[in-house]
Order: C-alpha cells, then sequence, then structure tokens
C-alpha cells in the first residue's frame, strides 16, 4: 500500500511539471512563437509592481524577429503578455511591443511609456540616427546572419499623452531619409 501511495505522489508529480514546462515555463513561452531559447538576442527587464518582473525578449532566427513580452506571476510562473512577430521581414517592417509602467504615488502619479522596437537595417543607416529632442532613445545593434539587426528602447514620461511604436518607426525613417 505504501508503495502504490509513492508512486500515485511521483505520477502526480511527474505531471504536474509536465503541465508546468509546456504551459508555463519561461521557454514555452518563447516556443508558441516557433522560437528557442537559442533564438534569444537581447532581454529587458521591468517591474511593474515592485513584485513580479516583465522581461521584454528580443528573439531572431533565419526567417522571423520577434518582441516578446513574458511576465512573470509567481511561484515560477511565466506568461506571455504581448507579442510581435514578423515572418521574413524586410527592412522597412519592425517588430513592435509597448510597456507602461506606472510612476510615482498620489498625486503627482503619471505613466513612462517604453516603446521597443526591432527591424533589419543596413548598418550605415543606423549610424544615420540622431537623438530625439522630445523623448529618450537607445539603440543597440546586433549581427545576425549576415543583417544588422536594430534593437531601439524609447522612454517618454509624463509630457507625453500618446506615444508608441509609430512615433519611433517615424523618427527612424525620418533620420534615415534626411541625412
Amino acid at each position: 500500500m505504501k508503495k502504490i501511495f509513492i508512486l500515485l505522489i511521483a505520477l502526480i508529480a511527474i505531471i504536474i511539471f509536465i503541465f508546468y514546462k509546456f504551459n508555463y515555463s519561461y521557454k514555452a513561452q518563447i516556443e508558441k512563437y516557433d522560437f528557442s531559447i537559442e533564438d534569444i538576442v537581447a532581454e529587458e527587464g521591468y517591474s511593474m509592481d515592485a513584485k513580479h518582473l516583465t522581461n521584454i525578449v528580443l528573439l531572431a532566427d533565419g526567417e522571423k524577429i520577434g518582441l516578446i513580452q513574458v511576465r512573470n506571476k509567481g511561484f515560477l510562473r511565466w506568461v506571455d503578455q504581448s507579442n510581435s512577430v514578423v515572418q521574413n521581414p524586410s527592412s522597412s517592417e519592425f517588430a513592435v511591443s509597448n510597456l507602461s509602467i506606472m510612476k510615482n504615488k498620489g498625486e503627482n502619479v503619471y505613466s513612462e511609456i517604453h516603446t521597443f522596437v526591432a527591424g533589419y537595417m543596413e548598418k550605415e543607416n543606423i549610424q544615420k540616427i540622431g537623438s530625439p529632442t522630445d523623448f529618450y532613445l537607445n539603440i543597440d545593434t546586433y549581427d545576425m546572419n549576415g543583417k544588422t539587426l536594430l534593437f531601439a528602447h524609447a522612454i517618454v514620461g509624463k509630457e507625453h499623452t500618446s506615444f508608441g511604436s509609430e512615433d519611433v518607426i517615424n523618427f527612424i525613417k525620418n533620420e534615415i531619409g534626411s541625412k
């Protein structure tokens, strides 16, 4: 009887582990979009409530690029919040992700908007991109499969009422076209 009880507990533990591995693991969230852990190019982590981490994950393989938000729900459970995957991207197609983080408490509360944009570009064009005057912009580049992958992170604070990926993409395109 004791052996059956131990086997039953072991079987339940295996079922829970398999369910977790295929539904709530970090790897499972990435594999939902036909990427693998090896396709991770960059990750940036943000805390929305000081308890749960949200990662912005830049992924690329030979056929697609993606930006996926993966949020830790506690007890090693990860869920995808949003995603943007572009199949066979041209130089004018971008994966995008937006994240709004509440800052301050009480009367001075405001949202800080983080916008992420990723796409393939010519290296010499990326060097033409300057600094915007109305938002913060950080650009990282990665050499991927003989191409240059741009990863832009823009931030605006309380002075903006609306801001998004189109603002960042338009700025980048204008900079490339104007120089």
